[in-house]
């Protein structure tokens, strides 16, 4: 049934708002008078928009235990639209809406909320099919609160260096544009020569200048433009994600898909799917077409006879993280379990991981934006010294 925004007055003249089901916008003002609300408007509510990563997190949570209650999912859903905020219960209004009329949670809640990754999405399809989504949204609440939790760090230990990068791009303009030309002028006027020094200071300034400036661009207009082409290329895609993974992404990126693949997998196989069915579930939670690619391949070795650690060691991004448990597990027969394990130690590496590089981050920085200015700085100490001793001081 088709919901509506309505904004209206009580019998009292309190000024209310909210959303309505019903079948047209005559029967919602039917309904809104029966309720003793006279209507300033009622229209189609626009139920598509962004959920923030904190707010996705406490719904998983709330969703969790609701759910880990006996509660049915669409009560479960209508509880958690009268405790959210408006923006929150609007978007889980479509979603409650889609699974009354038959769609499955992760598709209703792609559909409606555009900021949800695709880990979040697979999590969620795959507990749905192993009927342990409950437990599935508790480890999606996780995952988003540590990311949530490395994204705060990063921009605390960002904010002060990049003032100071800003801050060196500055002076550096001010010095190379202005204060260099000016003291070469002076020392031209008064027949001194620039220092050797200094000229060569002054050019590898320049060329850190325009250097950074071009690289800063160049990336950024390479990397907006291989994504748009990758959503329309398929094999492109794979490629760049490739890249992306075994590249630019290093041990953080391999620790990141790593932890999504066996937590997956872990709670698939743990509710008794068949491993080739759960294989490409957690292939497609990573979130990276390349490495989806690859599971799909080893899959159907699997389906030949193949062992699951004999499957994960041919996929180069996960062998050295997996392996080995997924191996432990298979001997043992507790190759769940041993997953669980490998997704708990793969999200504790990679939180240290992130935070070492934090940490190392701010004095790098700083050390570079100094070196800069020191550079700077001697380029026009220099010719003030010459200048000095030509009067004699």
């Amino acid at each position: 049934m088709p919901i509506y925004d309505y904004k209206g007055y009580t019998a009292t003249g309190e000024a209310c708002s909210g959303t309505i089901d019903a079948s047209s916008e005559k029967q919602a003002l039917r309904i809104l008078i029966e309720k003793g609300i006279v209507a300033e408007y009622v229209r189609p509510a626009r139920l598509t928009g962004q959920i923030s990563a904190a707010t996705r997190a406490a719904i998983y949570r709330e969703l969790s235990a609701l759910l880990s209650a006996g509660i049915q999912l669409d009560a479960a859903l209508e509880l958690l639209i009268k405790s959210e905020g408006d923006a929150a219960a609007k978007l889980l209004t479509g979603v409650l809406q889609r699974v009354r009329e038959g769609a499955d949670l992760s598709a209703a809640i792609g559909e409606y909320c555009g900021s949800v990754s695709s880990f979040e999405l697979a999590a969620l399809s795959a507990a749905e099919k192993a009927g342990k989504l409950p437990e599935l949204c508790s480890k999606a609440a996780e995952f988003i609160e540590a990311m949530e939790a490395v994204r705060d760090r990063l921009h605390s230990a960002l904010i002060y260096p990049s003032f100071v990068l800003a801050l060196g791009f500055i002076i550096g303009i001010v010095m190379l544009g202005f204060v260099v030309p000016h003291t070469v002028n002076m020392l031209t006027n008064s027949g001194a020569e620039l220092p050797t020094l200094s000229k060569v200071v002054i050019v590898i300034a320049k060329t850190i200048v325009i250097g950074a400036a071009v690289a800063l661009v160049g990336s950024l207009v390479a990397w907006v433009s291989s994504s748009f082409y990758a959503r329309r290329n398929e094999k492109f895609a794979e490629k760049f994600d490739k890249f992306v993974l075994c590249r630019l992404g290093g041990q953080a990126m391999a620790g990141l898909v790593s932890m999504r693949f066996a937590a997956i997998l872990s709670v698939l196989s743990d509710a008794g799917m068949p491993i080739v069915n759960a294989l490409p579930i957690a292939g497609e939670g990573t979130g990276n077409r390349w490495l989806k690619k690859l599971v799909l391949e080893q899959t159907e070795r699997v389906r030949n006879g193949v062992a699951v650690s004999e499957a994960i060691d041919a996929i180069p991004v996960l062998r050295n993280e997996l392996t080995g448990w997924a191996r432990v597990g298979e001997t043992g027969g507790c190759l769940p379990q041993m997953l669980e394990v490998s997704a708990s130690k793969s999200r504790r590496m990679w939180e240290k991981y992130m935070s070492v590089r934090l940490a190392l981050l701010e004095p790098i920085m700083l050390v570079s934006i100094g070196g800069f200015v020191f550079l700077i700085a001697i380029a026009v100490l220099l010719p003030l010294l010459q200048m000095t001793k030509s009067f004699g001081f």
